[in-house]
């Protein structure tokens, strides 16, 4: 009976761990998504003349980025809590 508890619990241990990692690195793509698509209209502004909202658009993306990258990464631990 314990070993089957014990083996329930590494189960779901481990689907705990794989459902976090995949949260994790789904997250980073869609970060790096909206991170490319509003840098990438920031250039396309510039070049057709819109520099102060290009300028603005960059700006505060590159600031979201790396205080989110940053502080996140400060703030809060790097494991999962169960």
């Amino acid at each position: 009976m314990a070993e089957h508890d014990f083996a329930h619990l590494q189960s779901m241990e481990k689907m705990h761990l794989s459902a976090y990692y995949h949260d994790r690195r789904l997250g980073q793509i869609f970060g790096f998504t909206i991170a490319v698509l509003a840098l990438g209209g920031s250039v396309f502004l510039a070049f057709t003349g819109h520099e102060s909202t290009a300028s603005v658009i960059g700006g505060t993306t590159l600031v979201a980025l790396v205080s989110v990258f940053v502080v996140g990464r400060l703030s809060r631990n790097t494991t999962p809590t169960t």
